[in-house]
């Protein structure tokens, strides 16, 4: 089955994806083309900012109140401080992160090179590098064609960067190259395959041949490529034929002398969105990051800190050539998510980014539970990397504000541990009546803890404008269903070392098996079972003679807390439960047409 078979097969039952106005590029007056930034209505402007403020302040009225209350009873400081400073981790710069990502949002206007007036002789040179390693080639062969068809009046060279060096990858190109010429035969059209053998330097080791990263970094310096612009796809991503008409002319500026546009030499990067194909329409996981490609990359730009995404990006190659933070030139070495830590060292020399809101590629998302999970686990743990051996604090040419963003992408797996036990809290405060999650009257506790809850539910609806409130429920769940994974991506990264890159599953009409996906729910089924406990236990308190009214209400409140974890926690569940129905499914009519009795020969009638 094609990937493009696939796609059609999956359109029903598929999230809708967004796709580009078919009328075209909108209207934008000579004052937004030139600052590259669309203009905000004023009044929606100051609305969001004005939130914004009320939210903070709700927050800085419930800390302090946590504080007061907590600090009663000296008894149980040995719970009562660690919780405290667990919710400080977790609501200072969560929730700062989202009053961040509110304050700075910009939007680009959407622009094309034929808008900017440039002799076709002047358009410059671009790379379109896909790298692979052991993909189906049916996958990676619809990202080639896609790439090849790119309506372009530059030079356009397409290179397949191939790290599995495999047979099959290759006779794939051949007949794929076939074609091109036919077809496109102004395309450049190259295979590339690192020669991998396990050689060793000079001290005896095995040299490092840097993954993903290495192999891009071969296809920039090694294979003779040397277009102005380099554009990465992962070897899934299917392109549209404007993608570089679409994001070439934001390296542009005009010269204010001469009214004609220019490369931009400070720019280093422009990313697109990501979306995929095969996503259930509900996306019980949050597969399509809709929050995440929309509102916070939006303001990630407006901060200027526009981050490479690791496919869908396009680079000026004299800005990536030139950064050497890491030790080497191109791609960063140091970090299984070697985007992310590239941005960082582009940023720390002074150049920019920018983010371009519009769908150009889409590819697939991941087959399985388990497949999912190894993805985030990779991401998450490439952030925790960088934390720690490439710190923001200590990376000198970031601004405070490119400062903190950086800092916070690797502190949020790190605050999965102050998380973990804000989860555990509720069950400790159940066992023990001198523990509570709220030492206070539970009257008191629903009206700070309201008010709070109030102002920050309305930041969050006003950060997710322009976004369907689904994403807004996936985004709290995941964050508790996440949990364990992310304790896992800091243990792996302090205890293991040196991380090995691992490609994200991509095969066809493939899913990992039953016990592979039940492997990763297994923390999430011991929390339901201890909340039944807990339940069980708290209805025995409550039909007691002698209960009191103030343990019952702490005992509410301990339970409302749990429940919320359960339902944060269910997506996850969900998926395992609805991919065994729907192989049961499957089993039953594959045995139901073995069993079917076929049916009597029919004889004629005697004449």
């Amino acid at each position: 089955m094609s990937v493009m078979a696939r796609y059609k097969a999956n359109e029903a039952n598929d999230i809708m994806l967004p796709r580009n106005e078919p009328k075209g590029i909108p209207t934008y007056t000579e004052e937004e083309l030139e600052a590259d930034v669309c203009k905000v209505n004023p009044w929606l402007f100051y609305y969001e900012r004005t939130v914004c403020v009320c939210a903070l302040a709700a927050m800085c009225v419930y800390l302090q109140w946590r504080v007061r209350v907590f600090l009663m009873f000296p008894s149980t400081y040995w719970i009562s401080i660690p919780l405290l400073v667990s919710e400080f981790l977790l609501i200072l710069p969560g929730l700062f992160i989202s009053y961040f990502i509110i304050w700075h949002r910009i939007l680009r206007p959407l622009r094309r090179m034929g808008d900017l007036n440039i002799p076709k002789a002047k358009y410059p040179g671009v790379d379109v590098l896909i790298p692979c390693y052991k993909e189906p080639v049916e996958i990676i062969k619809e990202t080639v064609i896609a790439a090849c068809n790119i309506d372009y009046l530059g030079e356009l060279t397409v290179v397949v960067c191939d790290d599995g060096n495999r047979e099959e990858t290759r006779k794939m190109f051949d007949t794929v190259y076939t074609d091109v010429k036919q077809r496109r035969p102004k395309v450049n059209l190259k295979y590339e395959a690192r020669n991998k053998d396990k050689k060793t330097d000079e001290n005896g080791k095995l040299i490092d041949y840097h993954a993903k990263a290495g192999n891009l970094n071969n296809a920039i310096f090694n294979i003779g490529t040397k277009g102005q612009f380099i554009v990465v796809f992962d070897c899934d991503m299917v392109c549209e034929p404007e993608f570089v008409n679409a994001l070439l002319p934001h390296f542009y500026h005009k010269d204010p002398s001469t009214g004609e546009y220019e490369i931009d030499e400070n720019i280093a990067l422009v990313q697109s969105p990501q979306s995929f194909y095969g996503v259930p329409v509900n996306d019980p996981l949050g597969q399509q990051y809709r929050y995440f490609y929309g509102p916070v990359l939006q303001g990630w730009d407006g901060a200027g800190s526009a981050p490479c995404c690791g496919t869908n990006v396009m680079f000026s190659r004299k800005c990536l050539t030139s950064q050497n933070v890491t030790g080497n030139n191109g791609f960063a070495y140091g970090s299984v998510t070697e985007d992310f830590l590239t941005s960082m060292c582009l940023h720390s020399l002074g150049y920019k980014s920018k983010y371009v809101h519009e769908y150009l590629a889409r590819g697939l998302s991941p087959d399985s539970l388990n497949d999912f999970m190894k993805q985030r686990l990779r991401w998450a743990a490439g952030a925790v990397e960088i934390f720690i051996r490439n710190n923001a604090l200590f990376c000198s040419g970031l601004n405070m504000r490119q400062t903190y963003l950086y800092f916070w992408s690797g502190f949020q797996a790190i605050i999965a541990y102050p998380l973990l036990m804000v989860c555990v809290v509720p069950f400790i405060s159940l066992a023990d009546k001198n523990i509570q999650v709220s030492p206070s009257q539970a009257d008191e506790y629903l009206y700070y803890m309201g008010t709070f809850l109030f102002f920050n539910i309305w930041m969050l609806i006003v950060s997710y404008r322009d976004v369907p409130m689904l994403y807004l429920v996936r985004s709290v769940q995941e964050s508790v269903f996440m949990l364990y994974m992310k304790l896992q991506s800091v243990a792996e990264v302090l205890f293991k070392g040196k991380l090995q890159f691992v490609t994200t599953s991509k095969n066809v009409g493939e899913t990992s098996a039953f016990y592979k996906d039940l492997v990763h729910i297994i923390p999430h089924i011991i929390y339901y079972i201890a909340a039944m406990i807990g339940t069980a236990w708290a209805v025995y308190n409550v039909v007691q003679p002698n209960a009191k009214y103030e343990y019952i209400m702490a005992d509410v409140v301990s339970l409302i807390w749990i429940y919320v974890v359960l339902w944060q926690l269910w997506p996850p569940i969900g998926v395992v439960l609805a991919d065994a129905r729907k192989r049961m499914q499957q089993q039953s009519a594959a045995k139901a047409m073995e069993n079917a009795v076929p049916p009597s020969p029919q004889f004629l009638a005697t004449p």
